[in-house]
């Protein structure tokens, strides 16, 4: 059974293939890492040497790699193009989704990531927005024409760190956002993994639609995801450090976090690896059978202990 690692590469070396495993060359030492065992490769330096041998044995075994800037926001991503037996007929499935299906998909979608947002803050202690947040995951409407999810982001941003935070994406230089925008990439380089697996396309999303893009179906479902990235960064990433290789590590635990997803009666525990394939599974079933109720997000998390 694959154990689903992250590997962050932030130390010169050069990387090569040694019999299905990745070879790390730093200073005269060597380290491997059984490809059968990667999830996602990110680079965080440019002090690395690899060649496209490398990329396409990565590839070949559905590892993605991301490449991240100099503030850890990734700038690149390269994904496995896996071949599926449903490949193409899902691919067409996703390029002639009707808008009316898209908008349903979407407002599902921010509704998850309204009440995972709010069950956040309320494990937090945080009390004054909760209300709203509640309000707008029950009454958004197909397509969020009334924009909740950035009405909703403006309220919980200001109470997620409880002081004068301010989310920044690119070239943000402070150690928190630096953080999220790791923690983020991680999460991308694995919906992109298994969205490749399961034969469908990254272009096509149902809400994100930017044509510089090509990630918008990534972009959609790891919506409902990020307060688990959020919470990890809140209780264990301190501002006063610099976003270092012991920040980096507490963010590779994300991986051991634990997503809850309700089934029926029964609340069913996975984790970060096998939540994100669930969601992804899910998504090709409602896709199949044009019927949101197919669609499972998680319904909050747990993070590692310790």
């Amino acid at each position: 059974m694959r154990t689903e690692r992250v590997i962050a590469i932030e130390n010169p070396c050069r990387l090569s293939i040694d019999t299905a495993r990745l070879k790390i060359d730093r200073e005269g030492s060597s380290t491997f890492v059984a490809i059968v065992d990667m999830a996602v490769l990110v680079i965080d330096t440019v002090q690395i040497e690899l060649t496209a041998g490398v990329l396409r044995e990565l590839a070949q075994s559905d590892v993605a790699v991301i490449v991240t800037d100099s503030r850890h926001y990734p700038v690149a991503l390269v994904a496995p193009v896996k071949a599926h037996t449903h490949t193409v007929r899902r691919q067409r499935l996703q390029a002639a989704l009707s808008q009316t299906f898209a908008d349903v998909m979407w407002a599902t979608t921010i509704r998850a990531k309204l009440r995972n947002q709010a069950r956040f803050l309320s494990a937090q202690g945080t009390t004054a927005p909760l209300a709203r947040l509640e309000r707008m995951a029950a009454t958004i409407a197909p397509g969020d024409p009334e924009n909740f999810e950035a009405q909703g982001a403006k309220l919980y941003w200001k109470d997620v760190f409880k002081d004068s935070f301010k989310r920044a994406k690119q070239d943000a230089p402070d150690t928190r956002n630096a953080a999220l925008n790791f923690g983020y990439a991680i999460l991308r380089g694995l919906f992109s993994r298994y969205i490749a697996i399961a034969g469908l396309s990254p272009v096509f999303g149902f809400g994100h639609s930017n044509f510089e893009n090509p990630c918008c179906l990534v972009d959609d479902l790891i919506e409902p995801f990020r307060p688990c990235v959020d919470a990890l960064v809140a209780t264990a990433i301190y501002i006063e450090n610099e976003f270092d290789s012991k920040a980096k590590k507490t963010m590779l635990r994300l991986l051991e976090c634990e997503a809850l997803f309700e089934r029926k009666d029964v609340q069913v525990r996975y984790r970060m690896h096998a939540a994100v394939s669930e969601t992804v599974n899910a998504y090709v079933r409602a896709l199949e059978t044009q019927c949101e109720n197919a669609m499972a997000f998680p319904s909050g998390f747990v993070l590692p202990l310790g």
